[in-house]
């Protein structure tokens, strides 16, 4: 029977279990191993019998486990003996392996994959990664010697020999991940490796040489601004983790090798002067209960040491917190050790949530009314008047000042009664409205005297939010947007499809034609309008008949033709009384339009004098200049003037 790799250490030997040999226990391929007398050591499934290595042993053996104490069965590793050698200088590291970054920039392929995990550029080039392929190991390791000399190799973790002698450097083909220590040291390089079969086996593996081990070392990911004391600290597990966590939530983020590497942790902690830990380990820490009592065992040291210790948690479809951050999930904090249930505490919560939600509720109302589609700016208007009325229970009359409500709708005092008067017909099934007389007093510390005046009152009839929804779908008397020019008449054939006006601009003296332009207005609301008795006939239709217009209303005839023209007491208010200048069909003329008018007499436009032509001039064959421009649009006489004064300044 296989056991695995077998590893001898000082005379102790166990089997490392392998992908082609997994654990008995928790059919995980790294991480535990197993003894010749028939144990293993599982560093993930509990029991009653947990070691000094961290993990506990369970009998596997073909045969009844033997008595006696289990403990004295747990072969436990001594430490390796190394020869004696010179500590390695985070100066020169970073000065060699800034040197080996900048010689293998990234790949597209590797800029692509950090794209797939929603990092910026700007992301990117902070964190300083690399590409490292089978063609550079070796370039790049010899240049770095030529560069810093021998002694690098043994001195510098990752750098090593070849059998021929040739430098080269100890890593797969893969990502360069630099790891970054407390004083912005490139002082250790990690490797992603490309190749599928070595990614399976572990994603990221240490720079590491036999002529120097890299060991495990902490990660430093800091904030885009670091600025002041760092109080709040992150831990998780994986440098790009770190990177992104740090740049989203704007905070220090400590990383380390593995859950289970905390023994720098603290230390890290106080160098730092932090007083407040995030733990942003994976979500599988609470399906996975070896990584979650690694986790217990840190939380317990750090509330033991005095710091404030909370668990980011978020969706659980999103394993690690760079996926929830890249899908704009926040994290909510859980505060360790979890708070004991407390019934009051419990209830006082659950009003704190339905605030919220009410609170939420009320401000989406709010918004919907200050966009209402159908109102002008009174719709700012009365959405002041229901918030200032939320403040007194539903029935109970409020004093609306004027200059209250300026203040809060964001325009000017007198505009406030014209609004108000505006938008009264839309919220009077919400809010009433009436004016008393405030009669005078007078301060008696300050001799001030106030009152005197009428005062605007207002009531709820309703809750705040229904009053907002109101203002929010509330139409217009007129039915249209401001109460301007109401809703537009359809064209009797197409619909409503909108409009096309064409406008004419003449001059005011001599009526010469100075613009014409054309506008194109969208379909609107439709309405009931008239069409003159010819037109129907021109289209078929029989007076009286309804004519359908899609979601139009019903047209009706008049039984007038387009060539008289009926006048409404509103064009009469604005018309001339002059009555001579009107071609009457039949009858005498009369006095004024008006009295034809209320006598009941037709009356056609007065119809628009010719448009003068203006008689040719010396310089208009030869000059066309700023004189000819201006001499079409002004009367003979300005333009001989305008003509006289160009030919003496020539």
């Amino acid at each position: 029977m296989s056991y695995g790799k077998r590893v001898t250490i000082n005379g102790s030997s166990f089997y490392r279990v392998t992908k082609a040999d997994p654990c008995d226990v928790c059919d995980h391929a790294d991480w535990c191993r197993r003894f010749d007398d028939g144990y293993s050591e599982c560093m993930r499934v509990e029991n009653a019998r947990p070691t000094r290595s961290g993990g506990w042993l369970h009998w596997t053996g073909s045969s009844v486990e033997p008595s006696g104490d289990w403990r004295e069965r747990i072969a436990i590793i001594p430490p390796a003996i190394v020869e004696e050698r010179s500590p390695i200088d985070p100066a020169l590291c970073d000065q060699v392996y800034r040197f080996v970054l900048g010689h293998c920039p990234l790949t597209d392929a590797h800029r692509q994959h950090f794209g797939d995990r929603k990092f910026t550029n700007t992301m990117i080039n902070a964190g300083r990664y690399g590409s490292l392929t089978d063609e550079t190991r070796d370039l790049v390791a010899a240049a770095a010697v030529k560069h810093f000399g021998e002694s690098i190799i043994g001195t510098v973790p990752g750098f090593t020999r070849k059998k021929d002698g040739s430098p080269s450097l100890y890593a797969h083909a893969g990502i360069l991940i630099p790891s970054i220590d407390a004083f912005d040291h490139v002082y250790r390089l990690r490797v992603r490796p490309d190749d599928q079969v070595k990614l399976a086996e572990g994603k990221y593996r240490h720079v590491s040489s036999p002529e120097c081990s890299s060991g495990a070392n902490l990660h430093f990911a800091r904030p885009r601004n670091r600025t002041g004391q760092v109080v709040r600290v992150g831990i998780v597990e994986g440098e790009i983790k770190a990177n992104y966590a740090a740049r989203r939530l704007n905070m220090t983020v400590i990383s380390r090798p593995g859950v289970g590497v905390n023994a720098d942790v603290i230390p890290a902690l106080e160098g730092l002067g932090a007083s407040e830990v995030w733990l942003l380990d994976d979500m599988d820490t609470f399906t996975n209960p070896a990584v979650a009592a690694h986790e217990a065992r840190l939380t317990d040291d750090l509330i033991a040491r005095g710091y404030v210790v909370r668990r980011a948690i978020w969706d659980e479809q999103y394993k690690g917190i760079d996926d929830a951050l890249a899908a704009g999930v926040l994290p909510v904090l859980e505060p360790r050790p979890l708070m004991v249930p407390n019934e009051e505490k419990e209830q006082e919560i659950a009003n704190l949530k339905q605030q919220l939600s009410e609170l939420r509720e009320f401000h989406s109302a709010y918004v919907a009314a200050n966009r209402a589609p159908h109102l002008g700016q009174e719709r700012s208007t009365a959405a002041a008047m229901i918030v200032d009325l939320s403040t007194v229970p539903v029935g109970e009359w409020k004093a609306m000042p004027h200059k209250r409500i300026a203040e809060q709708a964001g325009i000017s005092e007198r505009a406030v009664p014209r609004q108000i008067k505006t938008v009264q017909p839309v919220i009077n099934e919400v809010v009433e409205l009436k004016k008393e007389w405030v009669p005078e007093t007078v301060d008696r510390e300050t001799g001030e005297i106030r009152g005197g005046h009428h005062m605007t009152f207002a009531r709820l009839k309703t809750d705040r939010i229904a009053a907002l929804r109101v203002i929010a779908t509330g139409v217009p008397e007129k039915g249209h947007k401001n109460n301007h020019g109401g809703k537009r008449v359809p064209c009797p054939v197409c619909g409503d499809v909108g409009r096309k006006r064409r406008w004419v601009d003449h001059c005011a003296k001599c009526d010469l034609i100075l613009e014409t332009g054309e506008t194109l207005i969208k379909p609107g609301d439709c309405q009931d309008f008239g069409l003159s008795l010819d037109t129907a006939t021109d289209l078929g239709y029989a007076p009286q008949e309804p004519v359908e217009t899609g979601d139009c209303q019903d047209v009706m005839f008049i039984d007038t033709p387009l060539s008289v023209t009926v006048l409404s007491p509103a064009t009469l208010a604005s018309s001339h009384n002059v009555a001579d200048d009107v071609n009457w069909p039949d009858e005498s003329p009369t006095d004024s339009i008006a009295d034809a008018w209320l006598n009941g007499r037709k009356i056609p436009p007065a119809p628009l004098p010719p448009p003068k032509t203006l008689p040719p001039t010396e310089s208009e064959s030869g000059f066309r200049g700023r004189g000819h421009v201006l001499a079409s649009l002004r009367s003979p006489e300005v333009q001989a003037q305008i003509l006289a004064g160009e030919r003496a300044q020539s």
